[in-house]
């Protein structure tokens, strides 16, 4: 299977489970013909603070009830959500070792204004691919086909949701807070605590 190209909806700063799923393919095809589901990472990610798992989520037109195509929703702005993010993610990781180091980087990203959640997926995934130093070969859908041939292609769509993150275990590695390792965070837990190391700890991890 990690030879596949790997089928899957965009994600906001994916988890660890995607992030290792597409980095061991190698071979991405981003669905944007699907409808918008409010159980998956679209428009949100999950860090750690001091009190746990926090979710962190963009606010869309039409809130959670939306049945535009994923790459036609509109993100809210009558929220100020880029700043009370970039304060959480500050609050957060200001202890980490590298959050410093990728922060002058990354905060540019909570400074545009994006008019489509899809675009700010895209602009965010490719941040990752280059803090990560590595190359996928990216392409998307031209149109929504419920089935694809299952020996040529990984399809993952729908497969990696909110409610199922404790449901695949990466190894433990240094978190500010971890009284409780939290599993399956968003990859900037990983580039915030690990820096340098993030892809080689992804490559060891196991695919499902």
């Amino acid at each position: 299977m990690e030879n596949m190209p790997v089928l899957t909806e965009i994600q906001c700063f994916g988890n660890v489970l995607f992030w290792n799923t597409l980095i061991k393919s190698g071979q991405i095809i981003f669905e944007q013909h699907e409808h918008f589901q409010k159980s998956g990472y679209r428009n949100r990610y999950m860090v750690l603070g001091a009190n746990g798992v926090i979710t962190l989520s963009i606010p869309v037109v039409g809130g959670r009830v939306t049945r535009e195509l994923t790459n036609d929703v509109l993100i809210d702005h009558t929220q100020n959500w880029q700043k009370s993010h970039w304060r959480t993610l500050e609050s957060c990781y200001n202890k980490s070792p590298f959050f410093y180091h990728y922060a002058p980087v990354l905060q540019p990203l909570f400074q545009k204004k994006f008019i489509r959640l899809w675009d700010f997926d895209l602009e965010a995934f490719k941040w990752v691919e280059k803090q990560l130093k590595i190359q996928l070969m990216v392409t998307f859908t031209g149109s929504y086909q419920k089935k694809v041939p299952v020996e040529e292609i990984n399809d993952c769509r729908g497969k990696n949701k909110t409610s199922g993150r404790t449901g695949y275990s990466n190894t433990p590695y240094f978190q500010v807070f971890n009284q409780d390792f939290q599993q399956n965070l968003s990859i900037l837990d990983i580039l915030f605590n690990l820096g340098p190391e993030s892809s080689s700890y992804l490559l060891r991890q196991t695919t499902i």
